[in-house]
């Protein structure tokens, strides 16, 4: 019987090149609901690098209803985040949007 070697797993030290972390700010201005921005990283392959949205908070105390946001990996060194949420009408809000690339060999 012939026996296959056990898979290398994407977590194995030997295999992760790189973790990036970090916030974006997004700045949602009066009267709208829906905002954007964009975060420089250092180069990484896009084919061998996996992004994680890691959520999006207000950096103003209890100054949304609820939001929504999503991230990509635009190109080898740009994060771009999208934000949108409710809001109180009459203020300028930036929602704070977390990301974390990790870059494989």
């Amino acid at each position: 019987m012939k026996t296959k070697d056990p898979p290398i797993s994407a977590t194995s030290p030997g295999n992760l090149k790189a973790i990036y972390r970090g916030t974006i700010s997004v700045v949602i201005a009066n009267g709208t609901v829906y905002g954007t921005n964009t975060a420089t990283i250092t180069s990484v392959d896009t084919t061998k690098s996996l992004i994680t949205y890691l959520g999006v908070i207000s950096s103003q105390q209890a100054a949304f209803f609820t939001a929504e946001g999503r991230i990509e990996l635009t190109n080898a060194t740009t994060i771009t985040a999208y934000v949108a949420l409710s809001h109180s009408a009459g203020a300028e809000y930036t929602g704070l949007v977390g990301y974390q690339v990790v870059e494989y060999y």
